[in-house]
């Protein structure tokens, strides 16, 4: 079983390190699903001044696979990144980099994600191993297409259920790209969590919950708001004020 602080426990280090070691202005920016990269460090201009604000986000998969000594590297690499905004993977970065204690590369992580999706094709029985399914992918066999057949291998087990659900709530999370549409959907103050939000939703009694076939995602919801989660990820991908 999951520990249900995941999520909260795992942001609330990485906000204590860029507390601690990045430049003022510096914020943690939440969560994005990427599988090809660790994080990201962006510069924005604030609204009104002439004043920038570094925004972190950390591949949430990242997060979820690695300890926390690993985490703690690639955050503090994407603080390397806020401290010299134009540098690049230069010599003086990767100086500034060891200083900090951050990882210079994906390279310098002990293993790679493992794909979520294995592919065979019915025919000859060959395999692939994907991060997604690929629905396009298929084999000629007598001068026809024959595409593969996907099954999910991931470590995570795919939500079922409500109870699969809840064993594993502390993997419930939002991406930043989805963060401000589901606060509008939903109507929700701008200084509520929003996970922690769907989290107490998960939790209450009488929620309902229905499976997506073929689509990899599940909706869920009371007699006021529903959300729709991705089975796999467990990301919060959408939500509504029912009518």
């Amino acid at each position: 079983m999951i520990d249900p602080m995941f999520e909260q426990e795992m942001r609330a280090k990485i906000v204590e390190v860029i507390d601690k070691y990045a430049p003022e202005n510096t914020v943690f920016g939440g969560w994005d699903d990427a599988e090809n990269h660790g994080g990201m460090c962006g510069r924005f201009k604030i609204p009104g001044t002439y004043s920038y604000r570094n925004k972190i986000v950390i591949s949430f998969p990242y997060a979820r696979n690695y300890s926390w000594d690993w985490v703690r590297k690639i955050v503090l690499h994407e603080i390397a990144h806020a401290k010299l905004p134009t540098e690049g993977h230069t010599p003086m970065f990767r100086e500034v980099c060891d200083s900090l204690g951050g990882i210079r590369t994906g390279a310098d992580l002990p293993y790679g994600l493992k794909p979520r999706f294995e592919g065979t094709c019915p025919v000859c029985g060959k395999k692939q191993l994907e991060y997604s399914r690929k629905p396009s992918l298929y084999h000629k066999h007598d001068g026809e297409e024959v595409h593969f057949d996907w099954k999910y291998i991931g470590e995570v087990r795919i939500i079922d259920s409500i109870e699969t659900l809840r064993e594993n709530i502390g993997l419930i999370h939002v991406c930043i790209n989805k963060e401000e549409g589901i606060r509008e959907s939903l109507e929700i103050d701008p200084e509520i969590d929003i996970a922690e939000w769907s989290r107490k939703l998960i939790l209450k009694d009488g929620v309902t919950l229905k499976l997506k076939k073929n689509s990899y995602r599940c909706t869920l919801g009371d007699e006021e708001n529903e959300i729709t989660i991705d089975a796999m990820s467990y990301t919060v991908v959408s939500a509504r004020k029912k009518q």
